[in-house]
């Protein structure tokens, strides 16, 4: 008895207290580390890659917005036929060279609208109506050739200071973009030619003669059941702008000019 008394004595005594205390530190501990590990950045497989100096920065902050783009405005300059409706906006920029549009047969500077909305962000862009079209005087002396129609970007760019300059035409502005850069190569500094026409006068006249006379008997009719052609399967709003803009060219002006470009050789 005694010595199994002895046995039972030699065994350490547990201690309530200690056991409490190990049991709520363990739990601390636990709150802790999954506290910093909810707080750690979470890598997404992309940045996880290896590279060859471990995950990837933090990404830039996004670019600033461009700055809006400058309010134009429209003003009327003397043309050797008849004054011209120019639109004209957006800041001079030593870096950045104007530019200068011209629009088709039928047409008018106002369909460069959201080109010009754009480039008026970083720089000049002016767009011209040629004579007889859209809001610019008739020609006085009925002159609708591609080197009267080349004088009115003359008229244009000299009386805006255009010294040198990009020039973008469009279908029949194409071909007075080609003239004028040809009389003043050194003021060009580039074209862009959208749609031109090519050289109309190796036409055969059997085929160009019953295609001038079907405008010459109704011109704004025969140009508007051309365009509606063209823009079929386009952007409603803007297939009805177009059309409407036809009607905003001087009737007179038509068939001349639709001759001096089956005339012309660029």
């Amino acid at each position: 008895m005694s010595s199994r008394r002895l046995r039972r004595s030699s065994y350490p005594r547990r201690r309530r207290g200690r056991g409490l205390f190990w049991s709520l530190l363990g739990l601390f501990v636990f709150g802790a580390i999954a506290s910093a590990l909810a707080g750690l950045r979470r890598w997404t497989p992309e940045e996880l890659r290896p590279g060859p100096e471990g995950p990837e920065p933090e990404p830039k902050p996004p670019e600033p917005e461009p700055p809006a783009a400058t309010s134009g405005e429209a003003i009327w300059i003397a043309g050797p036929a008849g004054n011209l409706y120019v639109r004209d906006g957006g800041a001079e920029s030593p870096e950045a060279l104007p530019v200068l549009f011209l629009h088709s047969l039928a047409g008018n500077g106002g369909q460069w609208a959201l080109q010009l909305d754009h480039l008026r962000r970083h720089r000049r862009a002016v767009a011209l109506d040629l004579r007889g079209h859209g809001e610019s005087d008739p020609a006085e002396d009925g002159d609708y050739s591609i080197a009267g129609l080349a004088s009115d970007v003359a008229a244009a760019a000299d009386q805006l200071g255009l010294r040198r300059f990009l020039l973008a035409g469009h279908s029949l502005g194409a071909l007075a973009a080609i003239e004028y850069a040809s009389r003043h190569p050194e003021r060009v500094a580039g074209l862009l030619l959208v749609d031109p026409n090519g050289d109309m006068s190796r036409v055969p006249e059997a085929e160009s003669r019953p295609f001038v006379e079907g405008f010459r008997a109704d011109p704004l009719g025969e140009l508007e059941s051309y365009f509606r052609q063209l823009v079929v399967g386009g952007d409603p709003d803007a297939c009805r702008w177009v059309l409407e803009d036809l009607r905003l060219t001087h009737e007179g002006a038509i068939v001349p000019a639709l001759e001096g470009s089956m005339r012309y050789q660029p």
